[in-house]
């Protein structure tokens, strides 16, 4: 064996572990409807993971998929971060929440959306017991508007009128 071909067979051999362990490092997918990573948005999500012991490049990689404000682009970007083969994404809005289901039904996704009731939308079968690979924080519950007035009127106890603005919608949409 040649002096070259060894230098070159054990450097390769030292970075076999390195390879190794990036290729087991968890990847969280990130499917947002934003055309970059919002600084504060991304510092609480990165204080989280840090909270739960996972750094970005330390022990876990972040794979960002942005639409730029384009919804008609979230079904294609979904469906790259399957092929990464993600380990969970993480769906910002209600287009990533449908997104990210019409192209996975064994990825976990975590989704946030404030506008849709995943029970009238199919995502879930029960709100005790949803089923599937959807959890998440999705405020437009009718069974929550009631304890949210509530606690309003218990915040102001004077109230006596409220106005409530929305889109009828975001409840109508097919998954």
């Amino acid at each position: 064996m040649r002096r070259r071909e060894f230098i070159s067979l054990i450097a390769g051999a030292t970075t076999w572990p390195l390879t190794a362990r990036a290729e087991q490092m968890p990847v969280v997918g990130v499917l947002n409807p934003v055309s970059a990573r919002v600084p504060p948005l991304m510092a609480a999500f990165g204080q989280g993971l840090a909270e739960e012991g996972y750094v970005e490049g330390k022990n876990l990689a972040i794979k960002d998929r942005f639409t730029n404000f384009r919804p008609e682009l979230m079904r294609e970007a979904a469906g790259d971060l399957v092929r990464l083969k993600v380990n969970v994404i993480y769906a910002v809005g209600p287009e990533a929440v449908a997104a990210a289901r019409s192209a996975t039904s064994s990825v976990p996704i975590i989704g946030i959306d404030l506008e849709s009731d995943p029970l009238a939308l199919g995502y879930v079968k029960s709100l005790a017991r949803p089923g599937g690979n959807l959890t998440g924080t999705f405020l437009d519950l009718p069974e929550l508007s009631g304890k949210q007035v509530g606690l309003l009127k218990e915040i102001v106890p004077r109230l006596s009128r409220i106005a409530v603005f929305g889109s009828l919608t975001s409840t109508r949409r097919n998954s």
